[in-house]
């Protein structure tokens, strides 16, 4: 795991030996829940021969972070401090500088509001996937937040078509750029065992 540190980072040639195209999914911790589990699946299942995927977490580490890591993926901490947190927008910015991303895939509204910002000014394309309408009804101030940050992603990716319409009417985003992609689960990984013979 990289942990981003005070240090200033060196100047970097932003061009790359390697072609592919490097994608970083952000969540709020690298710990086993709903959207945690989303991403990694999006990540890991990208065809390693054209992408490069990465993960972020905004605060902590945790069991997710440990199963990527395992299977040879990187993955970030990004730092934020409880509240809110202006000094983590230079860090995201300067980890960016240093590890240059070509698209910056988003998961709920904290992650969009310290990283969608540095990542734009640096030409890094963002979508963003949005999971519940709940927390914006609990937390006003997260529809104020995704209200402000609306022109940053190209794209927004709502997991029910419920969610798609709120991003619509309450956050004014035009339908072109929402994409409603349902959760699903891929059956093949639970498989019953064969019955055994009888007798």
């Amino acid at each position: 795991m990289i942990s981003i540190s005070d240090t200033p980072p060196p100047r970097v040639d932003r061009r790359r030996s390697d072609k592919r195209i490097r994608v970083m999914q952000v969540n709020y911790r690298h710990t086993f829940g709903g959207s945690e589990r989303l991403a990694a699946t999006i990540g890991t299942s990208l065809d390693p021969e054209r992408f490069e995927s990465l993960f972020a977490a905004m605060k902590g580490d945790g069991e997710v972070g440990e199963m990527l890591r395992h299977q040879g993926f990187q993955t970030v901490v990004f730092g934020r401090n409880e509240g809110f947190d202006p000094f983590v927008y230079y860090r995201i910015w300067r980890y960016f500088r240093k590890n240059p991303v070509d698209i910056l895939q988003t998961h709920h509204v904290g992650s969009l509001v310290y990283t969608a910002p540095p990542a734009r000014a640096l030409g890094i394309k963002v979508v963003h996937t949005e999971h519940d309408i709940h927390s914006f009804q609990r937390l006003p101030n997260e529809l104020r937040w995704i209200r402000r940050l609306a022109h940053l992603p190209e794209k927004y990716i709502a997991i029910d078509p419920t969610i798609g319409h709120f991003l619509e009417s309450e956050v004014n985003i035009p339908p072109e750029k929402i994409v409603v992609i349902r959760n699903g689960v891929n059956l093949d990984e639970f498989q019953p065992p064969s019955p055994r013979p009888v007798g």
